[in-house]
């Protein structure tokens, strides 16, 4: 297994990471974020030629909900969450639920 940066991009350094997926078609890399009411799900578009990633969409978690990881599963996207023990299921691309 080898690994091979070819690109650093710019971050919101007051986003929480938890989960990080790349969707194949169409190059947007989705995040997941937690902190207590600050948890997004997030698309970005990935453009090589640019230091910045491009947020194409967001979407806010309740208050109540600690983001965590994300995956794809069918057509959807599946948000974890922690303690509140929730799963989301949204449009991949919508975000909506």
């Amino acid at each position: 297994f080898n690994l091979r940066v070819v690109q650093e991009f710019a971050h919101d350094t007051t986003a929480f990471t938890e989960g990080l997926v790349f969707r194949d078609g169409d190059g947007a890399l989705l995040e997941s974020t937690g902190l207590n009411d600050k948890s997004f799900v997030r698309v970005f578009d990935v453009d090589l030629g640019k230091a910045e990633l491009a947020l194409r969409s967001s979407a806010k978690l309740p208050s109540r909900h600690f983001g965590e990881g994300i995956t794809f599963w069918n057509d959807k996207l599946v948000s974890l969450t922690w303690k509140s023990g929730t799963v989301h299921v949204l449009d991949q691309h919508s975000l909506e639920e």
